[in-house]
């Protein structure tokens, strides 16, 4: 089993958790930081189960496709000799059912989207993509609710569903003797990774400026505030976790690019983003090592080596 294509944080669960460390986020932006942080962990265990696998597969992850004007994304696509799955991992925990095409959790009166329309849709435009290609796989959807705690009432017999309970089923199958890969396998991998789309930064996160931002550093464990605990390490308050100030600055350098891109890296500019609690020495000595100066005078700024 190869992977071709690994898993990576979701850029928005990156932002939520820098945001949610430094300003107070709305109710609607709290759930979606802790959904897209449960369906990440989901996603994470689902790997550890493919990993398993030690026949001839390939392995893409977190596939987000653009093609003829249409975005659709899909968890892992996992390509045998004749057939491709496309694996959709949910890690709801609680009751829910099907009422028609409605999708709803138990005693909460809520309605989610439905998971396997959303599947239908990405597997319907994943075919028009292999035909465009010229391919001819069999296509196999799959809509994986990972998570133990897990009931779903309605469901039919039929639909492509798999459940904690027969995930174990799932992946011995996919162990199978199969025959070998060929080039043209590899050759697929590589152009579904080709119309592969970067996720935007923009979509669905709130609204911020500078001012509205904690300034310190903090710990990249808990998010907790730092403060110094002696010349070369910082302390975080809150779960006692230490680390080397040049590396905490670093990545709150990152931190800030990440938050601000458009804004230029100054000394004086990451010195108020820390908080004051390392010198503008410390800083433009830990910038020096990972960005080259450019510009003179009072224009001079940082850009990352390459």
């Amino acid at each position: 089993m190869s992977v071709i294509k690994n898993r990576k944080e979701p850029l928005k669960l990156v932002i939520l958790r820098l945001l949610a460390s430094r300003m107070k986020l709305q109710e609607e932006y709290e759930q979606q930081l802790y959904s897209t942080e449960k369906g990440y962990e989901g996603e994470l265990e689902f790997d550890q189960w493919i990993a398993t696998i030690n026949d001839d597969y390939l392995v893409i992850n977190d596939l987000l496709i653009e093609s003829n004007g249409t975005t659709f994304q899909i968890d892992s696509v996992i390509i045998c000799y004749d057939s491709i799955f496309l694996v959709d991992v949910k890690n709801y925990t609680g009751d829910f059912y099907f009422d028609g095409n409605k999708f709803c959790k138990r005693n909460k009166n809520r309605e989610y989207k439905n998971p396997l329309l959303q599947l239908e849709r990405a597997e319907s435009l994943f075919r028009q993509l292999l035909n465009e290609l010229g391919l001819s796989f069999s296509v196999k959807p799959q809509l994986l609710f990972i998570n133990p705690e897990f009931t779903l009432y309605n469901a039919k017999m039929d639909q492509p569903i798999i459940f904690r309970s027969q995930l174990k089923s799932f992946i011995t199958k996919l162990q199978y003797p199969s025959q070998k890969l060929q080039k043209r396998h590899m050759h697929l991998a590589n152009q579904l990774i080709s119309y592969h789309q970067e996720e935007s930064r923009y979509t669905q996160l709130p609204s911020y400026t500078y001012g509205d931002l904690k300034k310190g550093i903090m710990c990249k464990e808990c998010r907790g505030e730092m403060v110094r605990h002696n010349k070369f390490k910082l302390l975080c308050k809150q779960c006692g976790k230490k680390e080397d100030s040049v590396r905490a600055i670093l990545r709150s350098v990152e931190e800030f690019e990440l938050l601000f891109p458009t804004q230029d890296i100054k000394v004086s500019t990451i010195y108020d983003w820390c908080g004051g609690i390392v010198t503008e020495k410390a800083i433009w000595s830990a910038i020096s090592k990972k960005y080259t100066l450019i510009g003179k005078g009072r224009n001079f700024k940082y850009k990352k080596k390459e």
